[in-house]
């Protein structure tokens, strides 16, 4: 059996595409019926070949990995269908793209190409994944992103105090009465939650917007702070939240998250309901480094004296 027979009876659907959008080579593609390509492919562009969604989506993704020079994997539903795609740079002016139908457990965390937003992802494995490809999206189609991360005082002296059963049922409680997903129409920016620790919390926010990510985020640790009633007494939690935004403050999902982190640890420190960005963090901490050196030619001139 030949090469390109063999290439034909795949389920994937397999395109190599010049740079331009062009397409040199196409094959396969049982296995997506809806995205499987005419037997006249080869010299068409893609956008004469596929709707508009699937042609932009398919170019994104070629360039980036070729930008990169390496694979690069996105997800994409198109007419109710999840698939996954990938691509990889065969050169510099060509990449190789194979697409298939993704699994129903793909499908649960697909992030782009519906109006249907993924459910609150609330264990720590599967919200990473999330956040990891939630980024690469943002890269590959150029669009806003960033995190904020919520420490909540009080779960763990709950824990250690009274019980642990108390203190996840606390927990539960408060992450139940926040919104499942934004209105996108009243101008917030779309979020997802995911839980981290025992009283660690963490979002990403569709926004590189200062105003916006502050309102939403403040929002959220607004209801964190109202008080929780469980067994006849009420529980109080004190947030403290911290953002980092994707492109200028970190460029790969731990550093963004960390970075998230160790804001929402300054906004601790200081004890600030307000939401702390982590740009303005290290501006602070700039400045104090800068200051560093004044101060202590002060001290050594005061103490000077005493030396005599």
């Amino acid at each position: 059996m030949s090469a390109d027979a063999l290439i034909e009876g795949l389920p994937d659907l397999v395109v190599l595409i010049r740079r331009d959008g062009l397409v040199l080579e196409c094959g396969g593609g049982h296995g997506v019926p809806g995205l499987r390509c005419r037997l006249d492919a080869a010299g068409k562009r893609i956008e004469n070949l596929w709707p508009a969604p699937v042609a932009e989506f398919l170019k994104l993704l070629m360039r980036r990995s070729l930008a990169l020079r390496t694979t690069a994997e996105a997800r994409l539903e198109h007419d109710g269908i999840a698939y996954e795609a990938r691509a990889s740079a065969r050169g510099p002016e060509r990449a190789l793209c194979i697409i298939r139908q993704a699994s129903a457990s793909s499908r649960d965390d697909s992030l782009e190409g519906s109006d249907e937003r993924p459910r609150p992802q609330l264990d720590r494995r599967g919200f990473l994944r999330r956040c990891k490809e939630s980024m690469a999206m943002a890269a590959l189609r150029e669009r806003p992103l960033a995190v904020a991360v919520i420490q909540l005082d009080g779960i763990s002296d709950i824990a250690q105090i009274i019980a642990t059963k108390v203190s996840e049922q606390i927990m539960s409680t408060a992450i139940l009465r926040l919104p499942a997903k934004s209105d996108e129409r009243d101008g917030k920016p779309w979020w997802y939650l995911g839980q981290l620790s025992e009283s660690l919390l963490a979002l990403v926010l569709e926004s590189a917007d200062r105003e916006a990510i502050g309102a939403c985020v403040a929002g959220l640790s607004a209801s964190l702070r109202e008080p929780i009633a469980i067994g006849g007494a009420e529980f109080h939690l004190t947030p403290y939240a911290g953002v980092a935004i994707l492109g200028q403050d970190a460029s790969t999902p731990k550093l963004l998250l960390d970075h998230a982190r160790a804001a929402a640890t300054e906004a601790r420190r200081r004890g600030s309901s307000e939401v702390c960005f982590f740009t303005d963090t290290m501006r602070l901490e700039s400045r104090s480094r800068d200051r560093a050196p004044h101060r202590l030619g002060r001290v050594s001139a005061l103490a000077a004296p005493a030396a005599r």
